[in-house]
């Protein structure tokens, strides 16, 4: 291996080389590779050299950016005075809410009908929804390793808001059959 064993921080590193592979390892260049016997049997007119590919390229045509950049906003929408959630509003409008629900509810009754009743499932709600991804949003901002230490009783891991919200159980129910 080309390596320099005395500088710690390995700024000396070249690469490896064919010595460091063993001696039954061929390593065959680009150039052999792309030009061998097999390309001898294309006998169709459009064939290229190997060595020539870049003479035939085009300058893809890229048209001009000409649409309103930032965010589109809708008309009398006042950044002003918008909290966070009219914002969280224009990602995820009520009618997009009620479809998660119905997939997820749709999602949950087929796939009982293929594994079995899953006697701790119920349908979920709007509210629910809601609640839901508030969790997974406050989950995204203060990461723990595993989902469960949320409804922690420690108090230095557990989050009160969370329990609160849903419970552990309920919250893993929905994760399962989530669907949109």
């Amino acid at each position: 291996m080309a390596y320099d064993s005395d500088s710690s921080d390995g700024s000396d590193f070249s690469g490896f080389g064919p010595e460091d592979l063993g001696s039954d390892v061929e390593i065959p260049l680009v150039h052999d590779e792309l030009s061998s016997d097999d390309d001898s049997n294309d006998d169709s007119s459009e064939s290229v050299r190997n060595d020539e590919w870049t003479s035939n390229f085009t300058t893809p045509r890229i048209d001009d950016f000409v649409e309103r950049p930032g965010p589109n906003l809708p008309e009398g929408f006042d950044t002003e005075t918008a909290t966070p959630l009219d914002y969280f509003w224009l990602m995820f409008p009520v009618r997009l809410i009620a479809m998660i629900v119905r997939y997820t509810n749709q999602y949950a009754s087929w796939k009982q009908t293929r594994t079995g009743p899953d006697t701790y499932w119920e349908d979920v709600t709007e509210p629910e929804l809601r609640a839901f991804l508030s969790i997974n949003i406050l989950m995204g901002i203060h990461q723990l390793p595993q989902v469960e230490m949320y409804w922690s009783t420690n108090q230095y891991v557990g989050n009160q808001g969370i329990q609160k919200t849903m419970t552990c159980n309920r919250f893993i129910k929905i994760s399962q059959y989530f669907q949109f």
